[in-house]
């Protein structure tokens, strides 16, 4: 609790806390903002098995898609990514 600036009162309302330490690296940043924005852009089409089958988050997300269609132009895209390098640099 030293770490973190919180209330006594906010903190005897949980058990445990951890810490997540984020570390800054460009270059990590770069392609995880990247493989975001390919997810919303269509680009990434690799399968993995997760807690949720993939027949099934293909199916939630077809109908996601079907109601609202997330889609981002390939210069908002690279906006995107530059702004949150920049971010991440000025921490």
């Amino acid at each position: 609790s030293d770490q973190m600036d919180f209330e006594t009162t906010i903190l005897s309302r949980f058990d445990m806390m951890f810490l997540v330490k984020d570390v800054r690296d460009p270059e990590r940043d770069y392609m995880l903002c990247k493989h975001m924005v390919g997810l919303h852009s269509g680009e990434v089409t690799e399968t993995r098995d997760g807690p949720i089958p993939v027949l099934e988050l293909r199916k939630y997300l077809s109908f996601c898609r079907d109601r609202c269609d997330p889609r981002i132009s390939a210069e908002a895209a690279e906006v995107l990514k530059n702004h949150y390098v920049t971010i991440r640099q000025a921490m």
